[in-house]
């Protein structure tokens, strides 16, 4: 079963698995990473950051160790023991949402910014330094002040679980939640109290009830 895949830059497609990832070079053969490799549980996200190639998996996060004398190995992250979901490259550090929360990996060590249980990471594409967690129950953002990150609000129209986020060409967010459909949000960015804040401006619900489709005007 394969859960995630990954282009880098060298143009390799990677696979996320249920026994660990595999790297296709086209046209060169496959390689494959499991247990005996040095990674453990199921793969569900990856991505590779400064150069480095990161897996999240049901037991934590693993990094390529690729410089390793007795061969190419994976190792642990210390400091996450929980299920880990999805991981978000941001240049200098990366971002990663599991069960216990969201962390903060820089120089293979990690740093906890949230404690509730969180799926997936968005940097928003009109202002990369405002970050979305989905939620059990909704979105927080997260945004980083003074070299610390925080939680600084949430979007109050969203109060599902959130699985995943895409930001499309126009600038509009699609959410798929866990059990009630899709939504669909148009935001802007507005400068308040000398802050950037997050503004919700329209919202529609895609689901199968009736076959129909649910849309709200906020404003």
């Amino acid at each position: 079963l394969i859960w995630y895949t990954y282009t880098d830059s060298q143009d390799a497609l990677w696979m996320a698995t249920n026994a660990g990832i595999a790297r296709v070079e086209i046209p060169r053969p496959l390689s494959y990473f499991n247990e005996q490799k040095g990674l453990r549980g199921i793969v569900y996200s990856v991505v590779r950051s400064q150069g480095i190639l990161y897996a999240a998996t049901s037991r934590g996060v693993f990094y390529l160790d690729e410089r390793n004398t007795e061969g190419i190995m994976f190792k642990k992250i210390a400091g996450i023991a929980s299920q880990s979901w999805h991981l978000l490259d941001i240049g200098n550090s990366l971002l990663v949402a599991t069960n216990t929360g969201v962390y903060e990996i820089k120089n293979f060590a990690a740093n906890q910014i949230t404690e509730r249980l969180t799926y997936y990471l968005h940097s928003l594409n009109k202002d990369f330094s405002i970050i979305l967690s989905g939620l059990r129950n909704g979105i927080t953002l997260l945004n980083k002040n003074r070299g610390k990150w925080k939680a600084t609000g949430r979007i109050q129209v969203v109060d599902e679980a959130t699985m995943n986020i895409i930001e499309d060409k126009k600038g509009s967010l699609w959410m798929g939640t866990k059990y009630t459909g899709v939504l669909h949000i148009n935001y802007s960015i507005q400068t308040i109290e000398n802050e950037q804040r997050f503004i919700v401006d329209h919202t529609e619900k895609f689901d199968t009830t009736n076959g129909d489709r649910k849309s709200t005007r906020l404003n």
